[in-house]
């Protein structure tokens, strides 16, 4: 079926304490090795004006975080790139349709936990224009009172923070926009561009920020320049798609460009900065090599071994004080396998000790955690995906499980979406493309009767062992929704957001109403 797919935000309050009876009959019935849990929905949001083909939480395999949780759990960014409004600025005219795919991002808040969800405002970039796509990724600090926001097809050919944002004349070099919300109002701080910023490098493909919102990290993951390492010659533009990541702070209200970083051996095509997080101080920052071609396993490998066509890598940066230096290289323990894109996305637990890398394409068939891991050739048109979960201790990282869902399919793409807490004891991964049918918690894991439905998967640690803990559906989950396309986990592990991008209700009161497709919707639980 030919269809366009669309965007769904759910934000869930989880509790994790107190077992439903319910859920684990459930969970003997249909769900053999999953937990489950208690879940009380509160909400159901829409933005204020949705819109066919708006694409609200709009999430794709190659695509950035389209939405955001603070770590507080009280404010939300959620991005709808196939928004048209040729509004700028904050809370504009949101009716005038005729600046097409400009794309919009609404922030909705609460006053905390168990409080009524609102949306706060209707974010526009300061030069909007037709196709720029607002919102390829955001990020939100810890409290919610900075976003960033960035739009991978912005053509002006600024450099460096605040420049002039109606030049057109480098097609999608890309650029990240800065808003600051101060007594509940948000106004733009800064409009950023790379420092050598062209045509096609697609700045802002990835962006995060520190807790305290002062360090944010974006990245350019088909940046031309030739240079490895930090701060090298960014104008030799010999290795197309090689890749790059960018760190900016900010001095009171001021940006400005602190490290122009590369992988030790980043060549043309490796895609550095597909992914980019930072932990809560800003002080360790985690970047995917999405097509990066190594054939080492572990930690440290040989960066120079070339020998496996996109099997995908991590790297660990930290900051010393103003400077940054690269630590660790990161692969996949079972054998890095061509194509495997171990780096399809990545997240990292705010106290920097807990680091998930998916390898969205990896082709093992054994369910659970720590099972036999796949060995073998890569698989045309497999892509079940795994997750790898690394931890530090002692200043060395070391892998710690290997995880897979419960209900492996093929072409899942499990873990193309990630998140983890604050302690790194809480996460959540999706099947974007997942077929289940069922809908809401702990449905029957064996019905595959909705292809491209989606689900997120929800895991807990406790001393150093990891368990499935809830298998999720959208209450109103349908085929082709794509549940998943995007997730958000605030600090203390209570509330999640996910963004299921084919979803169409019409209205906010009444879930089974499908009249506005791909419109989009936000659910509290």
């Amino acid at each position: 079926m030919n269809r366009v797919l669309y965007c769904l935000v759910l934000a869930v309050t989880l509790s994790l304490s107190g077992a439903s009876v319910r859920g684990q009959q459930a969970a003997r019935a249909g769900n053999p090795g999953v937990v489950a849990r208690n879940f009380t929905p509160v909400a159901y949001l829409k933005a204020s004006n949705p819109g066919l083909d708006d694409q609200l939480g709009f999430g794709s395999a190659l695509s950035g975080r389209t939405l955001a949780l603070s770590r507080d759990g009280n404010t939300l960014a959620v991005a709808a790139m196939g928004e048209d409004s040729a509004a700028t600025g904050i809370d504009g005219n949101q009716k005038d349709d005729s600046a097409s795919d400009s794309g919009a991002v609404y922030v909705f808040t609460r006053t905390g936990s168990g409080r009524p969800w609102a949306q706060q405002a209707y974010i526009k970039a300061s030069n909007t224009d037709a196709y720029d796509s607002f919102g390829f990724s955001v990020a939100l600090n810890a409290d919610g009172n900075t976003l960033a926001v960035s739009t991978t097809r912005e053509d002006s050919s600024a450099r460096g923070v605040d420049g002039n944002g109606a030049d057109n004349g480098a097609e999608d070099s890309g650029a990240a926009y800065v808003f600051a919300r101060s007594g509940g109002k948000w106004a733009q701080q800064a409009y950023v561009k790379a420092s050598n910023a062209e045509a096609g490098d697609q700045f802002g493909w990835s962006l995060t920020l520190s807790d305290d919102g002062s360090t944010m990290a974006v990245g350019a993951s088909t940046e031309a320049s030739n240079a490895t390492g930090i701060n090298g010659n960014q104008a030799d533009n010999s290795a197309a798609n090689a890749g790059a990541a960018y760190v900016f702070t900010r001095a009171g209200a001021t940006w400005s460009q602190q490290a122009y970083l590369k992988g030790a051996k980043t060549q043309g095509g490796d895609l550095f900065g597909f992914c980019v997080d930072l932990s809560s101080d800003g002080n360790t920052l985690g970047v995917c090599g999405y097509d990066e071609d190594g054939g080492s396993s572990g930690v440290n490998g040989d960066e120079a071994d070339n020998s496996k066509a996109g099997s995908g890598c991590a790297y660990i940066f930290v900051r010393n004080g103003t400077t940054w230096s690269q630590t660790t290289y990161l692969k996949q323990s079972n054998n890095a396998k061509p194509q495997d894109a171990f780096g399809s996305s990545l997240a990292i637990s705010g106290d920097g000790n807990t680091l998930v890398v998916t390898a969205a394409d990896e082709d093992g068939l054994v369910g659970g955690i720590n099972g036999e891991q796949y060995t073998g050739p890569q698989i045309q048109d497999q892509s079940n995906g795994a997750l790898y979960i690394f931890v530090k201790a002692n200043g060395r990282w070391t892998q710690q499980a290997y995880v897979k869902p419960s209900n492996i399919a093929e072409n899942d793409l499990f873990g193309m979406r990630v998140a983890v807490n604050r302690d790194g004891n809480v996460m959540v991964a999706s099947s974007m493309l997942q077929g289940g049918g069922g809908r809401g918690v702990n449905a029957n894991q064996k019905d595959f009767s909705a292809p491209g439905s989606g689900a997120v998967y929800l895991f807990t640690r406790t001393a150093g062992q990891w368990s499935q803990r809830a298998y999720l559906k959208a209450p109103n989950a349908d085929a082709y929704d794509e549940f998943g396309g995007a997730l958000g986990l605030s600090g203390d592990g209570g509330t999640l957001a996910v963004a299921a991008r084919g979803e169409d209700g019409g209205s906010a009161g009444n879930q089974a109403d499908n009249s506005m497709r791909g419109s989009g919707a936000v659910y509290v639980y």
